[in-house]
């Protein structure tokens, strides 16, 4: 099983340079974006005990409104595809990534992630990682969200 890990984790590295958003390839600008989506697949479907605690623990928050701009937020949603977790395009305009139940936006002065009825500040990258391990947890493989 190990070598099966090791070859899927070569793949994923040596695509993360090339976003692919339904059939468009779009470069992802920011590397750690994709990594922070390969790193929450990998606690998903290897280390689930640990993901499920993923939303409880103290998050990094990016206080400045304008620290993500929309090609920062449109990049996330890329990296977030290569996953199969799907943003609702329109609301990315908005300053606001909406994926099913997984929601990240600036409310009172903090990048706030939010899943179901809970809030937790995050920063992109550990919102990103967080919704991909959920999606692998509770999903499956399956495509989650709309597009």
């Amino acid at each position: 099983m190990k070598h099966v890990q090791l070859f899927e984790q070569f793949i994923n590295e040596a695509t993360w340079d090339q976003g692919v958003y339904g059939t468009e390839s779009y470069p992802i600008t920011d590397g750690d974006l994709g990594t922070a989506a390969f790193n929450g697949r990998q606690l998903g479907r290897y280390k689930s005990s640990e993901a499920k605690e993923i939303w409880k623990k103290q998050g990094t928050v990016v206080s400045n409104k304008n620290e993500y701009s929309t090609q920062k937020l449109t990049d996330a949603a890329y990296a977030l595809s290569e996953q199969g977790v799907q943003v609702k395009e329109k609301q990315i305009q908005k300053g606001i990534l909406v994926c099913k139940e997984f929601k990240y936006q600036f409310t009172g002065g903090q990048w706030l992630a939010t899943f179901g009825n809970r809030e937790q500040a995050m920063n992109i990258y550990e919102f990103i990682e967080a919704t991909v391990a959920s999606k692998y947890i509770w999903e499956g493989d399956k495509t989650y969200g709309t597009k």
